[in-house]
């Protein structure tokens, strides 16, 4: 039953929204792949830098982004 639901969580983040930044698609990615982890049936937290990278990059593009918004709103 989990792998179904993974797999609709996967073909839905594929397909919304149309067009991604990097930071949601990374987001995405992180977000499938610890999915994936919880369906194992042995958890090792060496598996913890398979989606480590993406979260972090999916982290640093949302306080970037942050930034520049508060940045243009002070310019305004």
């Amino acid at each position: 039953m989990g792998q179904y639901v993974l797999v609709a969580l996967a073909l839905a983040a594929y397909l919304w929204p149309p067009r991604k930044t990097y930071a949601q698609a990374a987001a995405a990615s992180a977000a499938l792949i610890v999915g994936f982890e919880i369906l194992l049936t042995h958890w090792f937290y060496l598996y913890i830098p398979w989606f480590f990278p993406l979260a972090f990059i999916a982290f640093l593009g949302w306080t970037v982004r942050k930034r520049e918004r508060k940045r243009i709103a002070a310019m305004v």
